[in-house]
């Protein structure tokens, strides 16, 4: 989604900063969304779509969006048993 993004924002000749001026996001948290480092909310995809004139459609991919294992949210959840099966048992949510 980031790299498309990117893609829509040089086409159209805008640069990050003017970008984020006119949509008032941060440049860093623009930079990480467009290196796919982080993964804007959807209010942040519908303002960056407004601020580049076209449609939410334009910026997204009909992919699924990927978490690496270096996603600092993530890390270190399957050393402390925090993967989805032993939450879930500890709830009380398995069938």
């Amino acid at each position: 989604m980031g790299s498309l993004i990117r893609e829509v924002r040089e086409s159209k000749g805008v640069t990050q900063v003017e970008l984020c001026t006119k949509v008032g996001i941060n440049q860093s948290k623009l930079s990480q969304i467009e290196n796919g480092k982080y993964l804007p909310s959807l209010v942040t995809l519908q303002r960056l779509a407004w601020g580049l004139d076209c449609k939410i459609c334009d910026l997204w991919k009909d992919e699924p969006p990927t978490v690496t294992l270096t996603d600092p949210r993530y890390l270190g959840r399957a050393d402390r048993g925090l993967t989805k099966k032993p939450i879930a048992k500890k709830r009380n949510l398995e069938g």
